[in-house]
């Protein structure tokens, strides 16, 4: 998807793909990134609810579940694909 919306829009903008490219994949990885966790942060106590109310955890805790979820699941989508793209490994 990164790939051709780089494509179409390095063309449509005339600029050159090469720097285009990482500035477009860094971009849209962080706004997928800060949009899952606004739209997963409203909810974030309500779908923890039982836990809550069973268990005497701190509240940052489930925050912090959530941040770590995200982030992980981000960097598994995202970073393996811009990884072939440029022909190197991620950290």
């Amino acid at each position: 998807m990164i790939g051709a919306m780089g494509f179409i829009y390095a063309k449509l903008f005339n600029v050159e793909l090469e720097n285009y490219l990482p500035m477009l994949a860094v971009g849209l990885i962080l706004w997928q990134f800060t949009s899952g966790m606004i739209t997963e942060g409203c909810s974030t106590f309500m779908a923890v609810q039982g836990i809550i109310q069973q268990v005497k955890l701190p509240f940052p805790l489930h925050a912090y579940r959530l941040v770590y979820r995200n982030s992980r699941r981000h960097r598994i989508r995202e970073h393996h694909p811009a990884r072939h793209v440029y022909g190197h490994s991620s950290p």
